[in-house]
């Protein structure tokens, strides 16, 4: 079967979808042609083998240009036959090689024919308040602004899209150099804590589009410091680890988002044996503790967050409870506000049977904060 689709474009979108409707052809089969409501430029796509001989329902003034493209290949001249309110164009088995070949009917004015380069990006600029020594991360986010450039046609500032996490984000663009420079902006506003992903993507004017995107990732920080971050100098230790969760300085990277997949990348797990568990924190030098965040592991649908526990501050060579939690129901995180104090080392101890009720004998956390006021 050969086939036969009629698009528009404004240089390179095509629009609105419309109506089947047959065309006249000898050669391997009947095609069929799906068209479009024009706007500038008529764009139709042909699919099939052998030679084949199509009358487009399309009326064109003597030596109105039509070219052809073979897909990977350069647009060149071809010369139709006029009929009554239509065009016809035999296709030769080298015009399609590949099964398929574009046919330009009208040439948009100032369009590149044989741009075949997508857009270049340059990294995002961060107006933020950074964390020093930290680059890709950041406490408050402004506004992230991108630079786009092509050097052949001009980009479709209705074509540029950026997503935060996946999300529609809304953007401010700013054309220049005759629309083959643009300026990006975006204010992510109130950015959940943790990794996040901020990416952009847009196309130029090009009658077959080159499209262009690119993502990056940083990380956000509660605006209220979290004192427990490895980057700070905190230190931690425990008192066992689960085969395969051999890494508790998870809970101290900054990290709070549940990924797809093994947890083990990404969380630490005690022993599963029926006696205490507990996380110490050493922290760089004194700190002030307000608050303490208590990120769980989800798993298969289930939150495992452990019943009992106690939060317990360094006193001299032993340890004191300021906080003691019991018959907790499965939440995430655990938020406890304490008493403030100043401490160089804090420790989340569970007692022997304290963790889910599902595995009873676990502790199993993915990040712990520690917040000042």
């Amino acid at each position: 079967m050969t086939t036969a689709e009629r698009r528009t474009s404004r240089g390179s979108r095509a629009l609105v979808a419309g109506l089947l409707m047959a065309v006249l052809a000898v050669g391997c089969g009947a095609p069929q042609v799906a068209a479009e409501a024009a706007q500038r430029a008529e764009l139709w796509r042909v699919g099939g083998s052998g030679t084949l001989t199509v009358t487009l329902p399309t009326t064109l003034a003597a030596g109105q240009p039509i070219h052809i493209r073979t897909p990977g290949g350069a647009w060149r001249p071809l010369t139709p036959v006029h009929r009554d309110k239509a065009i016809v164009v035999t296709l030769t088995p080298d015009l399609l090689a590949k099964g398929s070949c574009h046919l330009l009917l009208s040439t948009p004015k100032g369009i590149v024919l044989d741009d075949a380069t997508a857009p270049e990006i340059s990294k995002p600029v961060f107006d933020a308040d950074r964390v020093e020594g930290r680059p890709d991360v950041f406490r408050a986010i402004r506004k992230v602004t991108w630079q786009v450039a092509d050097g052949q046609n001009p980009l479709d500032a209705e074509s540029v899209r950026v997503e935060l996490d996946g999300r529609p984000l809304a953007a401010e663009v700013t054309a220049m150099a005759g629309g083959r420079k643009l300026t990006v902006s975006a204010a992510p506003g109130d950015v959940p804590k943790g990794k996040r992903r901020i990416s952009i993507r847009v196309a130029d004017m090009a009658v077959v589009p080159n499209r262009a995107s690119t993502e990056s990732q940083f990380t956000r920080l509660l605006d209220t410091p979290d004192q427990a971050l490895e980057a700070l100098g905190t230190k931690i230790r425990v008192d066992s680890r689960f085969e395969g969760y051999d890494h508790p300085e998870f809970l101290i990277d900054g990290d709070t988002e549940i990924k797809p997949g093994t947890t083990h990348a990404f969380t630490w797990a005690s022993a599963e044996s029926a006696e205490p568990h507990w996380v110490e924190l050493t922290f760089a030098k004194p700190v002030r503790v307000a608050h303490v965040y208590i990120y769980w592991s989800g798993y298969q649908a289930t939150v495992h967050t452990s019943r009992a526990y106690q939060i317990q501050r360094k006193q001299g060579k032993g340890w004191k409870t300021v906080l003691s939690v019991k018959d907790q129901k499965p939440r995430d995180p655990s938020v406890h506000r304490v008493e403030p104090f100043e401490t160089t080392a804090l420790r989340i101890w569970q007692p022997a049977g304290g963790g889910c009720e599902r595995r009873p004998n676990l502790m199993w956390v993915r990040e712990i904060e520690v917040m000042g006021k």
